[in-house]
């Protein structure tokens, strides 16, 4: 039986329709990765004792977030090459950085007896050792570029609002890229 039968006209799907079922799937699959990628739980935070850290890295001026990958790589492959063990890698933010007054830094943890052979290669990376302090601490799950993101602006918020409570000072963001979760790291100096 035809529609021109029953006397029912086809149904007509008209763009609004069409862009409101369309702009509602990007919510809801917008929400929906933010949810699997942990964007909506709770980050705790503790203060306690972190680091030293022995770290091989090269500059990076802005905070673009592909080159981040790409030049942590970049360090530990060369390290690799040269027998050295990079332990994970790990990028320190200061926040100044995109007004070019100074650069991030960029590569990988590495194991504080490496430091003097790191400095022997070629076009060696840049080291140094970030000394033991009392710092805000927290871990977001996943270990991906858009958890790295996600990770990335949940901590400078949390970690803002904490310092505000307890007037501390703004310090650079050391981020440490595990196995299964994102370390983030704030030496805690008081205003």
């Amino acid at each position: 039986m035809s529609t021109s039968e029953t006397g029912m006209s086809p149904m007509k799907v008209g763009p609004l329709r069409v862009a409101a079922f369309s702009a509602l799937a990007l919510v809801v699959g917008f929400f929906g990765i933010t949810a699997l990628l942990g964007g909506f739980s709770r980050l705790e935070i503790v203060e306690r004792e972190a680091g030293p850290f022995a770290f091989a890295y090269r500059d990076l001026y802005g905070a673009d977030f592909a080159q981040v990958g790409a030049l942590s790589s970049e360090v530990a492959q060369q390290l690799e090459r040269s027998g050295l063990a990079p332990i994970a890698p790990m990028a320190v933010f200061y926040g100044d950085s995109l007004e070019g007054r100074r650069p991030n830094e960029v590569g990988v943890l590495i194991d504080e007896e490496a430091l003097a052979r790191v400095a022997a290669l070629d076009d060696p990376p840049k080291t140094r050792t970030i000394a033991q302090a009392r710092s805000l601490t927290t871990s977001f799950p996943g270990t991906g570029a858009i958890a790295y993101m996600v990770g990335y602006f949940r901590a400078e918020s949390v970690f803002g609002e904490h310092r505000d409570q307890r007037r501390y000072r703004r310090e650079p963001l050391h981020v440490i890229v595990r196995s299964d979760r994102i370390d983030f790291v704030q030496p805690i100096v008081p205003n």
